[in-house]
């Protein structure tokens, strides 16, 4: 069996063993679901930290409810407890063709990321705060192996295949929200940075780091872009999250007619445009060491739990 086919067969078996629990969010304008549930390991009939998972099923209007199943899994491909592929799910209605994402085991923190029934309250982050809280936390995170998926994938172990350009600083990977890459308009591009002292952009402080996020325009412009018809560099946004899903440092290339990932892109939901983090860097080298960043968390976050607690 080749590895594409024990890919496929892995993915296939963990989705045929999948016990729906609850919806976690159901976007119609994304046509996306998110589904919670587990993958029992002795045939166990409640959720644990083992055994949760969760689905993600991208360009599909359709009531979570009416799924029954999913078949002829294809083109299916896996990193740490990310498994996706492309699928037909079997409905009430017939089968309809979709791209499917499983993570499994899913962590604390994918549910709290996917689930819309959490409240977001807005913190106002202090440098002492990042300090005594957000580092550790950020150094708990990582040593819990949140970013192992990362690392397998700037270590050429995973989805070299999927990598558009890369030199010494960086390498361009499209993200798996970008379904169908041959809809410009819906380009979803992720910038993941090599080195691994840089977690988020609080670790921006030297003249290095300014002319290393001077020089990424440049090659996005003429390395990436070029892929893609030579398409012009305002015709994207370069964005940094904060807090950001994950700590590696990447930047988001999205198309600016892009409105499937809108929510990704609202200043409301903590972004930070690579133009503007030059900027501030240019009037401040120790900007981001010494500013308040402000951003929106979910009220049963580790992080949130953390910050309250400390208070």
């Amino acid at each position: 069996m080749s590895s594409e086919d024990s890919k496929t067969a892995e993915l296939q078996i963990l989705l045929k063993r999948f016990v729906y629990s609850r919806t976690l969010s159901d976007d119609q304008l994304a046509k996306s679901v998110c589904l919670l549930g587990h993958i029992p390991a002795n045939d166990e009939a409640v959720i644990t930290d083992t055994n949760r998972a969760i689905i993600h099923i991208s360009r599909l209007p359709i009531d979570p409810t009416d799924i029954s199943g999913y078949r002829s899994v294809k083109n299916a491909q896996i990193n740490d407890c990310y498994h996706w592929g492309e699928t037909f799910l079997a409905t009430t209605t017939g089968d309809r063709d979709c791209k499917v994402t499983l993570l499994y085991p899913a962590s604390k923190k994918h549910l709290n990321k996917y689930d819309k029934q959490h409240n977001y309250v807005t913190i106002i982050e202090t440098p002492e705060m990042y300090q005594s809280i957000v580092k550790p936390y950020i150094d708990f995170n990582i040593s819990e192996g949140s970013i192992n998926w990362v690392y397998n994938i700037l270590s050429g172990q995973k989805e070299q295949e999927q990598v558009k350009y890369q030199n010494s600083n960086f390498l361009a990977i499209p993200d798996m929200k970008w379904t169908d890459q041959s809809d410009l308009k819906s380009m979803y591009i992720l910038l993941l940075f090599k080195d691994t002292r840089l977690k988020s952009i609080r670790d921006l402080h030297t003249c290095a780091d300014l002319d290393l996020l001077k020089s990424i325009k440049v090659d996005v412009q003429k390395h990436v872009l070029k892929q893609y018809g030579d398409l012009p560099l305002n015709k994207v946004k370069l964005y940094f999250h904060y807090q950001p899903s994950y700590y590696q440092l990447h930047i988001h290339i999205v198309h600016c007619d892009n409105e499937v990932n809108y929510k990704s892109m609202l200043l409301g939901k903590d972004c930070h445009f690579i133009d503007t983090v030059i900027d501030n860097l240019e009037m401040n080298i120790d900007y981001y060491k010494k500013c308040k960043l402000v951003y929106c968390l979910n009220d049963d976050s580790e992080l949130y739990k953390r910050i309250e607690n400390s208070e």
